[in-house]
């Protein structure tokens, strides 16, 4: 969108865990990026799925829902990751 995003909400699980949120608040101008820091995760060894989206920014619905979400996959060869983001 043409408007600076001033919070928003990170929901985010790895594998088959639950899933979990987080607020963020700062100052996102268009085609910027920046980056959080999520608490530690838990997860079983072999490769996991990281699924992430972003919900109300601006405290409002999001008019374009293309560019909210992204998968991927981790080889965790141990049960903790710190600094996943």
């Amino acid at each position: 969108g043409v408007d600076t995003i001033k919070s928003l909400i990170v929901n985010y699980k790895l594998g088959s865990s639950e899933w979990k949120s987080i607020k963020w608040v700062g100052r996102l101008t268009r085609s910027n990026v920046d980056s959080i820091d999520l608490p530690p995760l838990v997860a079983g060894i072999g490769i996991q799925n990281f699924s992430v989206f972003t919900a109300l920014p601006n405290n409002a619905e999001d008019e374009n829902l293309s560019n909210d979400s992204l998968e991927t996959k981790i080889n965790a060869n141990s049960g903790t990751f710190l600094n996943c983001y």
